[in-house]
């Protein structure tokens, strides 16, 4: 890693030095022209290395390439080899690190699209959330309404029920008043039948007292009885005389007429 560091520097001869691998910044040394690797045991090439665009001269014979790689690197078996060589393996990781971006990218994109994804679902859920909340809170709300309203019609019935207006209160005492004279009236008839009817079983069992102690006897009650009738007859007797004598008074002035 350290060795990258060496920008500066433009031959670099590492042959036979039994290399498994260059270190992934290599193309760290982009003003690097020669580069021997001859004789190791390279398999594969940094992707850094597509950087090197200043190289001209390359030697990878006697390394273990991989097929791909070594088909592109050819032979290197003379100068113009070798030059063809460092062209075309720099081409050829150019096009590997831009397949690799472009799958970076790619996996970047559905990446970013998977992210929206979820972001929008999340949005979704913490909308429908902010909706059943503001729904509980507007029952809540409608739930206090009426509660309230009901406590306010409690209050207010039994002011409404316990006002009498003065016409009520009017026409309450006049039938009040006519219960009780009803009332009264009944009671006095009530009490003037019993006190008859008590008067008159007292004076029955006054006669049949008189009767039965011999104050009294059924000869005085015939006697009683025969005057009562000759004061009836006599009474009745005056009253037609006078009624005869009234109209024989009125016939000399129908006569005159």
């Amino acid at each position: 890693n350290d060795f990258a560091t060496l920008t500066h520097l433009v031959k670099i001869d590492l042959s036979k030095n039994k290399l498994t691998e260059l270190p992934a910044n290599f193309g760290n040394l982009v003003n690097l022209q020669y580069l021997d690797l001859y004789g190791n045991q390279i398999t594969t090439l940094p992707i850094s290395f597509c950087r090197l665009k200043h190289l001209r001269w390359l030697d990878l014979k006697n390394n273990p390439l991989e097929p791909k790689l070594k088909s592109v690197a050819g032979d290197c078996l003379n100068e113009k080899e070798c030059h063809e060589c460092a062209k075309k393996v720099v081409a050829y990781m150019q096009s590997i690190e831009a397949e690799l971006e472009r799958e970076r990218q790619k996996k970047l994109k559905i990446a970013r699209e998977k992210e929206a994804i979820e972001r929008a679902k999340i949005e979704r859920e913490l909308e429908e959330q902010r909706r059943l909340k503001k729904i509980e809170k507007e029952k809540r709300k409608a739930e206090f309404r009426a509660k309230r309203e009901a406590q306010a019609l409690q209050k207010t019935a039994p002011e409404s029920d316990a006002k009498v207006t003065p016409e009520q209160h009017d026409d309450e005492t006049e039938v009040q008043q006519a219960q009780a004279h009803t009332t009264k009236d009944i009671n006095c008839t009530k009490i003037f039948t019993y006190s008859f009817f008590a008067v008159c079983l007292i004076i029955l069992a006054s006669f049949i007292w008189a009767i039965y102690v011999g104050y009294i006897s059924v000869a005085d009650l015939k006697s009683v009885r025969n005057r009562a009738v000759l004061q009836q007859f006599n009474s009745l007797t005056s009253t037609s005389i006078s009624h005869v004598s009234g109209r024989m008074l009125k016939l000399p002035k129908q006569f005159d007429d």
